[in-house]
């Protein structure tokens, strides 16, 4: 595993990424959850790296691969999901036009996410569902609601609130 994560990742080369998939897929059950959650990432990682730098279907194999993570039950450890993970997933499926998908993952894992960042992490998610949906006056008040402890759930909430300005055509609203 280790040796064909790191060919996948020097070599920038989809034929490993499809090898490691099969072998795990092949091994995985004799692997405990937190380990093969912990393979899985590499996977995910590499496809985020790659639409990061443009090509978007590593977009879809990504919402795939959090699928197949989902259906494993290997995207809860310890009884908790990262509030990183947890957005990945929805703003991938978002991103896809999975809105549904998205909504049934944010309703599942919401209350698995690590206490510190559960409220600002399901109500930034669920603001983001409401925007694509354009029911900006129920985005707007989750919005309110969001804790800036961390400064990136600050910024995608100012973001989110200059977009649904600039999507009703409040201009002066975006500018502030």
């Amino acid at each position: 595993i280790i040796y064909l994560v790191l060919k996948m990742l020097k070599n920038n080369d989809d034929k490993i990424m499809k090898d490691l998939k099969l072998y795990l897929n092949k091994v995985g059950s004799k692997f405990p959850a937190s380990k093969l959650a912990y393979y899985y990432e590499y996977l995910t990682s590499y496809c985020v790296k790659k639409y990061n730098k443009g090509d978007i279907i590593y977009r879809k194999k990504a919402l795939e691969l959090y699928k197949e993570m989902d259906k494993m039950g290997i995207l809860v450890i310890d009884n908790m999901i990262l509030d990183s993970d947890f957005n990945s997933v929805v703003n991938i499926a978002i991103a896809e036009g999975n809105l549904k998908f998205a909504e049934e993952f944010m309703e599942k894992y919401k209350n698995y996410i690590d206490e510190d960042f559960a409220n600002s992490a399901y109500g930034l998610a669920r603001a983001k569902l409401f925007f694509n949906r354009k029911e900006f006056d129920r985005m707007f008040e989750l919005l309110n609601n969001v804790e800036y402890k961390d400064p990136l759930y600050y910024i995608n909430s100012k973001f989110l609130i200059a977009r649904a300005h600039i999507e009703n055509k409040n201009i002066v609203s975006a500018k502030y």
